[in-house]
């Protein structure tokens, strides 16, 4: 009975002996599932974070294209308003018209897209505007002729005329126009201010006449249109109707 005891005892020491061996056989094996769980829980969070990280890519992805469909969209849309075709409504403070077309806007407020005038068109006679932008223009294709709208008949008022004087000359294209009250202001108008005017590239001499402040003689008159873009200051002359 001692003897069968013994033995039984040796075989389940043996037994768990040999459990023991193979768990720690399969452990260092990768094997079982105890040891392999956190690796796999690893594996997986891995493989979660490079999805996500991966989700993010994507969102991120999205979210540029939303971002550029929009810049697009506003591209696209603001190509579509910024023209217009001849005849097209449009607006002083509005989108511009299509080349070689400009928003023809009486008092700068609704208008539409009308073809700018050629240069060699440009009339001669006298006939005041007052421009958009603060220029006296010679007659209204002096206005067409510069793609500008008219605000209104006659010169610009002080608060809306372009002012300049003999060393502040006027932009590009435009002339000073140095016109004094009369023969004794031709010498003597310190700190006096004028108006930038455009005025024909081609002047009509038989047109209305003024009288240079640097002739001397009764009869030494010219057309305003040269007096305008003479370096001179002139003035009205009754003597020269």
């Amino acid at each position: 009975m001692y003897r069968y005891n013994r033995a039984m005892k040796l075989g389940l020491w043996s037994a768990a002996g040999a459990a023991l061996f193979s768990v720690v056989v399969a452990a260092s094996c990768g094997g079982s599932d105890l040891f392999s769980a956190p690796n796999s829980t690893s594996s997986a969070s891995s493989n979660s974070s490079t999805t996500t990280a991966a989700g993010g890519s994507s969102g991120g992805g999205q979210g540029g294209g939303q971002t550029g469909s929009g810049g697009q969209n506003q591209t696209g849309g603001g190509g579509t308003t910024s023209t217009g075709n001849q005849g097209d409504p449009c607006d002083w403070m509005g989108p511009p018209c299509n080349e070689g077309l400009f928003c023809n806007a009486p008092g700068c407020q609704a208008g539409s897209c009308q073809p700018i005038l050629p240069p060699d068109q440009q009339q001669q006679h006298l006939d005041v505007q007052c421009g958009c932008d603060g220029v006296n223009y010679f007659n209204p294709s002096m206005a067409e002729s510069r793609a500008m709208s008219i605000s209104h008949g006659g010169r610009c008022g002080e608060d809306q005329a372009i002012i300049c004087d003999k060393m502040s000359p006027c932009p590009g294209g435009l002339h000073c126009n140095l016109k004094v009250k009369d023969l004794g202001q031709c010498f003597f108008s310190p700190g006096s201010k004028f108006a930038c005017w455009a005025v024909p590239d081609n002047c009509d001499p038989n047109s209305t006449l003024g009288h240079s402040c640097a002739k001397v003689l009764p009869n030494d008159c010219g057309d305003i249109c040269s007096l305008i873009k003479s370096p001179d200051a002139w003035y009205d002359d009754p003597g020269c109707k």
